[in-house]
């Protein structure tokens, strides 16, 4: 029954969207996109400034999520060294297969 109630809703969810939602998008997208929009000297460099702050902090962000997967691969292998066994990201410990 939970399962009955779960796809009826999905599939309203999506007839929702596919009937309604779409072509309310399509309408708003031509419609920005009718209005062209100059930007001033000011915003311009405002933009860009903003715009290369993202690029600085991305790039930081990127570092710090190689960072964390050396760290996380390193922790990996070092439990692995010390139980024996193959480990998976996900938790599920199976064991270590030799190389012949």
């Amino acid at each position: 029954m939970i399962a009955f109630e779960a796809l009826f809703t999905f599939l309203t969810a999506m007839a929702f969207i596919t009937l309604i939602g779409r072509p309310l998008a399509k309408a708003y997208a031509e419609r920005v996109q009718s209005q062209p929009h100059s930007l001033s000297a000011c915003e311009e460099k405002a933009l860009i400034e903003r715009v290369a702050t993202l690029e600085s902090e991305l790039g930081e962000i990127r570092r710090n999520i190689a960072s964390l997967q050396e760290s996380s691969d390193f922790a990996l292998k070092l439990l692995e060294s010390q139980t024996g066994e193959k480990i998976n990201l996900i938790g599920e410990k199976r064991p270590q297969v030799k190389d012949s």
